[in-house]
């Protein structure tokens, strides 16, 4: 164990001007997990409980109702909509009423069919909640709001395993919305939603948001694929997603929680593929938890943007014409730190290819674990990471390359060693990074996307006082 901090004397190298190799004492209260516990309780419901990067304990609920695999097949009321008399023969519970459809009573509805220029309503008497089984369900319209529960009923949708269900406007480029009313959406609901099955949803259209809820918007399951020319899905108070396929195309934000005092994403596992035209991809008011998942951006802004951003677990990777990761409060002024807003990583991998900052917290960056490789802008406005606040260097892996002008080290109070390179001449784009030990095995690798002028490299393998050797370009120096 050695007890010091050490800063080397600057070494000439032939392309490199110099690197520095922080040396610390590494203890051994590295706290590089998060305290994840989950509980089922009598009646099915499931509670995860996280202990968060400041400390905060949070719980995040699953409905036992939202978790069934199942449905009740012989309780369902089956409405084929390419029969009529299928849909006459419950009119004491459905009425037809110019466009729309209104469910007027709790239960079960099987929709199959096709449902064209209408739409469906759920009416607030229907109780509680509702569970629509989408059974190769499709609704074609010029109108907006396929699905729409405007009253305060809860909406549960359950994909039929082997189906394939659309939402489709006529015509995106012509559909016009009154932004006094709040049904300019796919699917709306005003409390709360949840979706799960082993089927598929597709939704096709220029909404507002293809899908989204005042309350909390629950996926358990399913295939579902988006292209939009609004949002793809917004839970006003928060989105819950424990797993499923994502394909979201938007011009708008791809998942949003908008709720300034409360709207929360958490993201327990589930595959992402998503692509926001003009907007920011994932956007949160307040936190973001991702605890397992694997998550494909391309964003003309931000990647991910939330207030708190927690990564325990799972893969990101980003390419984005702005910031990587940007935590922030829009409420709170951006130019010096802002309160309780951080970014933590502590487990999984993040790839960042963005033009501007790679991951940028107004208010403080934890690196307590995992792995990081950014290829950084090539702006000299703009820096490889970039945080207002506190840094703090418990544990894990990086490599980030970009410009040096404005460079933000990791702190000279880190608990792991990392270096910082710096060159004398820009380094073309895809030219490896190698840092290996005295035995020339390597530590860590990466092949950034964009010229660089510098580098950040850290790993719990880098040993104060030993000798290592970083390659670039077929250039070696030991340090």
């Amino acid at each position: 164990m050695i007890n010091m901090y050490k800063k080397n004397s600057l070494r000439k190298f032939i392309i490199l001007v110099f690197a520095i190799l922080f040396l610390v004492s590494c203890n051994n209260n590295k706290d590089t997990t998060f305290n994840i516990a989950k509980t089922t309780s009598i009646s099915g419901d499931i509670s995860i409980n996280v202990k968060l990067a400041n400390g905060i304990n949070k719980k995040y609920n699953y409905d036992a109702l939202d978790l069934d695999t199942y449905y009740d097949d012989i309780a369902a009321i089956t409405i084929n909509f390419d029969d009529m008399n299928s849909i006459k023969k419950y009119d004491s519970l459905i009425k037809e009423n110019n466009d729309e459809y209104i469910f007027e009573s709790g239960g079960i509805y099987k929709l199959k069919g096709n449902l064209i220029d209408k739409r469906i309503r759920i009416s607030g008497n229907t109780g509680e909640r509702v569970l629509l089984v989408l059974d190769n369900f499709n609704i074609l319209s010029n109108k907006p709001s396929a699905i729409y529960a405007p009253d305060g009923c809860r909406v549960s949708l359950f994909l039929e395993e082997g189906t394939v269900n659309t939402i489709k406007t006529k015509n995106n480029s012509n559909l016009t919305y009154d932004k006094n009313i709040k049904q300019n959406d796919a699917i709306f609901v005003k409390d709360s939603l949840s979706i799960s099955g082993k089927g598929s949803l597709n939704i096709n259209g220029s909404y507002d948001t293809a899908i989204e809820c005042n309350n909390i918007l629950t996926i358990i399951s399913g295939d579902i694929s988006i292209i939009n020319n609004g949002r793809g899905f917004n839970g006003k108070n928060g989105v819950m997603i424990k797993g499923g396929n994502f394909n979201i195309n938007s011009n708008r934000e791809c998942i949003k929680a908008s709720n300034d005092n409360y709207g929360f994403i958490f993201i327990e596992d589930g595959s992402f593929n998503l692509v926001s035209n003009t907007d920011t991809a994932i956007s949160c008011d307040n936190e973001l938890i991702l605890c397992k998942g694997n998550i494909i951006i391309n964003a003309k802004k931000e990647g991910i943007q939330s207030k708190t951003f927690d990564m325990i677990d799972g893969s990101i990777n980003i390419k984005t014409n702005d910031d990587g990761i940007n935590t922030t409060d829009k409420n709170q002024a951006k130019k010096s730190k802002q309160e309780n807003v951080y970014f933590r990583i502590a487990g999984g991998e993040i790839n960042i290819d963005a033009d501007m900052d790679g991951i940028d917290s107004n208010g403080d960056l934890y690196i307590d674990g995992g792995r990081i490789f950014i290829s950084g802008t090539t702006s000299d406005n703009e820096r490889i990471i970039d945080y207002n606040g506190d840094v703090r260097l418990i544990s894990g892996e990086m490599i980030a390359a970009g410009p040096y002008e404005k460079m933000q080290d990791l702190g000279d109070k880190p608990n792991q060693n990392y270096i910082i390179v710096y060159y004398d001449d820009i380094i073309k784009e895809k030219t490896k990074i190698s840092v290996l030990d005295d035995a020339s095995n390597i530590i860590l690798s990466f092949i950034p996307n964009k010229s660089y002028k510098s580098a950040i490299i850290t790993s719990d393998k880098l040993i104060t006082n030993n000798i290592y050797k970083i390659i670039t370009g077929g250039i070696e120096k030991e340090i």
